[in-house]
């Protein structure tokens, strides 16, 4: 799906929707959720938005992993929207990676895999795949576990 406004919009959802397996290309903003909670969204490849990959407004509890949010302006943005767990995707090339206001999110998952992060500057020592230092978004966001090379996403 490319050239829209949303590629794909998911408003007062509640009921566990499952976003997975989209090639987005080319749209003002890849998938947006609004006052949401409780989806997951996964396997997508979300390229070239001229605004934002994944936008997250209002919404909680969602779950978004193994994405791929390539050479957007904004990799995925998040307003109001905290409690979200957010791992294992690829943020490479965007312009920002993450812009957030009035959130707080979990950027890695219980087996201690974050996110890959074309701009992070840190080194692995221990040669485990996962930085040795946290890649900080903000004072309340930031990846404690991040990955050294991009995951395969396999859509």
């Amino acid at each position: 799906m490319d050239n829209k406004s949303y590629g794909i919009y998911i408003g007062y959802s509640t009921n566990k929707t499952a976003i997975f397996e989209n090639h987005l290309i080319n749209n003002t903003v890849g998938i947006f959720i609004y006052s949401s909670y409780d989806n997951t969204v996964y396997t997508n490849y979300i390229e070239y938005s001229n605004s934002t990959g994944v936008s997250l407004s209002y919404s909680s509890k969602n779950i978004v992993y193994k994405n791929n949010l390539a050479n957007n302006i904004v990799g995925i943005g998040l307003d109001n929207s905290s409690d979200n767990l957010i791992y294992n995707n690829n943020f490479l090339s965007n312009s920002q990676q993450v812009q957030t206001a009035k959130s707080a999110n979990v950027w890695s998952s219980t087996a201690d895999r974050g996110n890959q992060w074309s701009d992070y500057q840190g080194i692995d020592g221990d040669q485990d795949g996962i930085g040795d230092t946290p890649y900080v978004i903000d004072e309340n966001n930031k990846d404690g576990y991040p990955l050294m090379k991009p995951i395969p996403i396999g859509v």
